[in-house]
């Protein structure tokens, strides 16, 4: 079944190799089958946002799941949790976190206007109404330390290193593909 997704996403929806292997092994591939296979529609002006991780690192997951906060010493953007640890289970979220784990990051582009969840409840692929919203959202999450991860310009003028994306984002204007590769959506330039 593995074997039959990945080929799917590459014949069916146009995904490059690498990134079908990459969605077969977080499951986003089993989503985006899915929405294909039940007729659901899109547009250039309605998109698909996917988030997909790498699930043989850890920063990645973490990063999905936490952000920015606990990430391993030597991870570049790495902050300590707020508070010295993360927060309980019911407790509020202390001042400069705007979610929790699990799929964090995810909840916070599922809680923006315009933007509905459709990976159920995986919190990997949305729809999104319309450009505006798209063209927002990564401001939004850029705004948010939890979130933010800095590119080149960024990090020269903080006079730190440059901060990897720790997450693949791409758009699908068609459930046909070919997705398109949204690498700074998490990061500033």
């Amino acid at each position: 079944p593995c074997d039959v997704s990945r080929t799917r996403l590459m014949e069916e929806m146009q995904f490059a190799e690498g990134l079908a292997e990459a969605c077969e092994r977080d499951g986003t591939g089993i989503h985006l089958l899915r929405l294909l296979d039940t007729g659901f529609s899109i547009s250039e002006g309605d998109p698909l946002l996917v988030l997909s991780t790498e699930l043989s690192s850890q920063h990645s997951i973490h990063y999905f799941n936490h952000g920015n906060y606990g990430l391993p010493a030597g991870v570049q953007g790495v902050l300590p949790w707020p508070g010295g640890h993360p927060p309980a289970e019911h407790a509020p979220l202390p001042a400069g976190m705007v979610q929790r784990a699990p799929c964090a990051l995810g909840k916070l582009i599922n809680e923006q206007p315009g933007v509905r969840e459709l990976s159920l409840g995986d919190m990997r692929v949305f729809y999104v109404e319309n450009l505006e919203f798209l063209h927002w959202l990564p401001s939004k999450i850029q705004e948010q330390e939890q979130f933010c991860r800095l590119g080149p310009r960024m990090a020269a003028r903080a006079g730190v290193a440059e901060q990897e994306p720790l997450i693949r984002v791409f758009t699908l204007d068609r459930l046909r593909g070919p997705p398109m590769l949204y690498p700074n959506f998490a990061r500033t330039v």
